[in-house]
């Protein structure tokens, strides 16, 4: 079956910047907490967007290392 855009598949792949990389070396660990907690965040908000529910399920929930959180309501 030919591709959609008339060519071979090509696979995309992309990675950190090396001056990011360096820039993250310089950072003490409670700055790299709150990076990696705020890129956990959106990883869980674009894996949740994948399903119709919003509901991710345990076994993508252990691969992503991540974990549904009770929520509250307030008044």
């Amino acid at each position: 079956m030919a591709h959609p855009h008339g060519s071979m598949d090509k696979v995309h792949q992309y990675r950190m910047t090396e001056a990011h990389l360096d820039y993250l070396m310089t950072l003490g660990g409670d700055q790299l907490i709150t990076i990696i907690t705020r890129l956990t965040d959106r990883t869980a908000s674009i894996v949740s967007a994948l399903y119709d529910d919003g509901v991710i399920p345990k076994e993508t929930q252990e691969v992503f290392h991540i974990e549904e959180i009770e929520r509250r309501e307030y008044i």
